[in-house]
């Protein structure tokens, strides 16, 4: 099974040891076509929609089908339960065209897009860019702070309906 991977999963992110635990097969960095959030709670989501233009970008693994509950544990899912964090569905990979699964919010995270202050949208679609811009603009400083809402302001638009 080949499975997307677009945030903590990704190297260098807080669950990639995941990845390595269950022997997954580094194939391709690619992009998909849909929309990236990031929560409160950091970490991100994203939402396919018909008629989106917008993409994500992350690596394709390679995963024994049997495997995939290991990730369908961590991200929440479970197959035919109605209130899953994450829904796992199945995408094709624009430039590799690879078919893979990947996890997309479900129904409570699609509603913090309209509900929650702190969801916003990242409009690039690159979690790594992102987690870097926040790192290099951590400091306290009010011109810092500064430079950190700024790019946000231009970048990460808040989430609107």
């Amino acid at each position: 099974m080949k499975l997307f991977v677009y945030g903590t999963l990704l190297p260098t992110c807080s669950r990639f040891s995941v990845l390595q635990q269950l022997e997954a097969k580094f194939i391709v960095k690619d992009e998909i076509l849909a929309s990236m959030f990031s929560t409160n709670k950091e970490w991100p989501f994203i939402i396919v929609e018909p008629n989106n233009f917008k993409v994500v970008t992350g690596e394709v693994y390679e995963l024994d089908d049997e495997k995939i509950v290991n990730i369908d544990r961590i991200e929440g899912y479970q197959k035919g339960r109605l209130d899953n964090l994450f829904e796992r569905i199945e995408v094709t990979t624009i430039h590799a065209n690879h078919k893979v699964v990947v996890y997309v919010g479900g129904q409570y995270l699609q509603n913090s897009v309209k509900n929650d202050p702190d969801t916003r949208r990242i409009e690039y679609g690159d979690w790594i860019a992102y987690i870097r811009m926040l790192e290099g603009y951590s400091r306290n400083t009010k011109e810092q702070q500064r430079r950190r809402q700024a790019f946000l302001d231009a970048h990460c638009a808040p989430s609107v309906c």
